[in-house]
C-alpha cells in the first residue's frame, strides 16, 4: 500500500506542477512539499501498522494514531462535500439548491453522536451482505458527512462576499460558469473563510473524542480508561489526562498559529 500512496502523491504534485511550478522558487517549493508529504505518508502508514504494548481489542489502530486518522480522513472527506454543497446551495438551479439546502439543514439539526451511530449502524445496511465495512471507516464517513454540512455554510459565506462585478467581468471576458467558479470566485471565497475553516478543523480534531461512544479506542479513551489500568502505569488518571490535555492543546494551538501565518501571508482582511 505504501508505494501506491507515494505514487498517488507524485501524480498529484505532477498535475499541479504546471500551475504552481512556473518559477524556480515554485519548483523548489513543490519538490519540498512532495518530500514532506512522502515522509508524512510513510510515517502514518508505519504507525498505523505498528504494534502497541497496550492491549486494545476491536480496532486496527488505536489511541493517538486513531485520533489523527479520524481527523485527517474526516477533513479530507468533508472538504469536497462542503464545497459541493456550498456551490449547490448558491446555484440558480432549483433541484441542486433544494437538495443541498435539505442536506445541510438536516445534518446541522442533529448532534454528532447521532451521525456516529448512523455511520456504525445504518450505513452498513445499504451495502451488500458480503461487504464488511470496518467501524473506523464507517465513522470516517459519518464525520465527513457531518463536518461537510458545517463547512458548506462557511464556504457559502465566502461565496456571498464576492462582488457581483467580478462575475460580470468574467462573463464579459467569455468565461464559462465553471471557469468563473474555479478560477475567480471559489479561490477568493476559500481565502476569505480561512479562519472559519481552520476553526472547523480544530473542532473536528477535538470532537474525535466522541467516537469512544461507538466503541472505538481513541486517544482520550486510552488515556482515561486503558493506561491507568496497566500494571506499569502509576494507577492514576490524572497524569494520563493531563498528558492528553497537553497533546490536544499543542496541536490545536499549533494549527491556529499556522493559520495566522497563512492569513498574514495571503493578506486576509487587508486587501
Amino acid at each position: 500500500m505504501l508505494p501506491r500512496f507515494l505514487l498517488l502523491a507524485l501524480a498529484v504534485f505532477g498535475l499541479v506542477a504546471s500551475t504552481f511550478g512556473g518559477t524556480a522558487r515554485g519548483r523548489n517549493g513543490l519538490v519540498g512539499a512532495w518530500v514532506v508529504t512522502d515522509l508524512l505518508i510513510s510515517y502514518f502508514m508505519a504507525v498505523a501498522m505498528a504494534g502497541t504494548g497496550i492491549p486494545v481489542h476491536g480496532d486496527f489502530v488505536g489511541g493517538l494514531n486513531l485520533t489523527f486518522l479520524l481527523a485527517i480522513a474526516g477533513i479530507a472527506l468533508a472538504f469536497p462535500i462542503g464545497v459541493t454543497l456550498a456551490l449547490g446551495r448558491t446555484s440558480k438551479m432549483p433541484i441542486f439548491r433544494l437538495l443541498s439546502t435539505g442536506y445541510i439543514e438536516i445534518i446541522r439539526g442533529v448532534p454528532m453522536i447521532t451521525m456516529l451511530f448512523f455511520g456504525v449502524l445504518v450505513i452498513k445496511r445499504f451495502l451488500p451482505k458480503d461487504v464488511d465495512l470496518d467501524n473506523v471507516v464507517a465513522v470516517i464517513i459519518a464525520i465527513g458527512m457531518f463536518a461537510g454540512a458545517y463547512l458548506a455554510e462557511n464556504v457559502r459565506g465566502g461565496l456571498q462576499s464576492i462582488p457581483n462585478g467580478q462575475k460580470e467581468a468574467a462573463q464579459a471576458l467569455g468565461l464559462t460558469t465553471v471557469q468563473t467558479t474555479v478560477f475567480i470566485t471559489l479561490p477568493q471565497a476559500l481565502r476569505a473563510v480561512i479562519p472559519a475553516i481552520v476553526g472547523q478543523v480544530i473542532t473536528m480534531f477535538k470532537d474525535t473524542s466522541l467516537v469512544s461512544i461507538v466503541g472505538l479506542s481513541e486517544f482520550l479513551k486510552i488515556a482515561q480508561r486503558v493506561v491507568p489500568n496497566q500494571t506499569g502505569s502509576l494507577g492514576s488518571q490524572q497524569e494520563s489526562l493531563l498528558f492528553a490535555v497537553a497533546v490536544y492543546w499543542v496541536f490545536s494551538f499549533g494549527t491556529s498559529r499556522a493559520s495566522m501565518r497563512l492569513e498574514k501571508k495571503l493578506g486576509v482582511g487587508e486587501r
